[in-house]
């Protein structure tokens, strides 16, 4: 995505996020056209899936490429006390949130079982798009849903969930690389951690919502904004 863009000015990282949510973005409007064409049917995202899988297979092998290199070059002497507490307490806090995301909805998610998969659902039922007089929030932008859409339609609610949760991680790794870049390493580490161990924050990443794909946006939205005053000739924008 961001080479199509022109945009070569990010690290490893900073590709992976803007890279994933664009990615994400683009999966969804095209589920959208399939739900608005009457092709909401499992294979039919399947395809979709694929065909997006193989465009982008020659980047994402190379961005793994780049991670696991990274990866070799780190050793015990550059890792300190305090990243060890921030890295140890970060996995704890979302590995609790994973858990949540993995278990079936339940009393706490009542937003989810009211219309944030129950709307996805009807549509996957009637393998198409239309609107719904009795639940009045079916008429909200529905970006999200569509991706919980294609959890449903694999027949898993445990995966449609895991994209609120992606959008939970997206958006303590942008922090922690906005931080990085336009503050300092120590605010990136603390701001991530931070926004991991904040209630709320938990709760939602374990849940259907939609909050956490708002906040993920708006956050590499404000990013990409930044990068972009730093050279106004940079495609950023």
């Amino acid at each position: 995505m961001l080479l199509i863009i022109k945009v070569t000015t990010c690290s490893p990282l900073e590709c992976w996020l803007f890279s994933t949510a664009l990615g994400l973005g683009t999966f969804a409007y095209l589920v959208l056209a399939a739900g608005i064409s009457k092709l909401l049917y499992w294979w039919a995202i399947a395809i979709v899936l694929a065909l997006m899988g193989l465009i982008c297979f020659r980047q994402s092998f190379s961005a793994l490429r780049d991670t696991i290199n990274g990866l070799k070059h780190l050793s015990a002497r550059n890792i300190g006390l305090w990243d060890l507490l921030t890295i140890g307490s970060s996995l704890v806090v979302a590995g609790l949130a994973l858990v949540a995301a993995l278990a079936p909805p339940s009393i706490s998610d009542w937003d989810g079982l009211a219309y944030h998969l129950a709307v996805p659902k009807m549509y996957l039922r009637h393998h198409s798009i239309f609107y719904v007089p009795f639940i009045s929030h079916s008429n909200f932008p529905f970006l999200t849903e569509m991706l919980y859409t294609v959890g449903l339609g694999f027949g898993s609610t445990a995966l449609a969930k895991l994209f609120h949760y992606a959008m939970y991680v997206i958006g303590a790794l942008g922090i922690l690389c906005i931080c990085r870049r336009h503050v300092n390493p120590l605010a990136g580490t603390l701001g991530a951690l931070i926004f991991i161990c904040v209630p709320l924050n938990v709760w939602e990443a374990g849940i259907a919502y939609a909050d956490l794909t708002t906040a993920a946006y708006i956050l590499l939205a404000v990013y990409a904004l930044l990068n972009w005053e730093k050279d106004f000739s940079n495609p950023w924008l």
